[in-house]
């Protein structure tokens, strides 16, 4: 029984994040903001996606995904937890370390293995939720 229901689940899953639940989308890449580029790739497809689920108010489950040569990565909590369902890939794969901030850490002491920072990615964030406007 937990099984079908898990098969169920995960169809609809499938079903609600179609490419008719895009709700916008726009690509972007590092040669648009150089050094704040939060990513190892070149340029993606940033998109805002639908997703649905029985008795949850559809503007709450809004995620922001990064599409680049056919592989989805969630971006915003939203869609990194769907994603977990989805089989979207991990956006840590791509997303870029901060060697400037990394270096402030290691001078002032901290050991490297700890000194783990990311480009900002809270603007992407931003940009990705904003597309809804040009669709709604």
């Amino acid at each position: 029984m937990k099984n079908i229901f898990y098969l169920l689940f995960t169809m609809t899953c499938l079903f609600s994040c179609s490419n008719d639940n895009v709700l916008g989308e726009k690509t972007i890449s590092k040669e648009e903001f150089g050094n704040k580029w939060p990513f190892t790739v070149s340029k993606g497809t940033l998109k805002l996606v639908q997703y649905e689920a029985e008795n949850v108010n559809p503007e709450i489950i809004r995620g922001v995904i990064f599409e680049v040569d056919g592989k989805i990565y969630g971006i915003n909590g939203t869609a990194k937890s769907w994603g977990k369902k989805l089989g979207y890939s991990d956006v840590n794969e791509i997303w870029a370390d901060d060697t400037v901030e990394i270096n402030k850490l290691v001078n002032a002491g901290v050991p490297r293995s700890n000194a783990g920072m990311k480009i900002e990615i809270g603007f992407v964030i931003d940009m990705g939720l904003k597309l809804a406007n040009k669709a709604d």
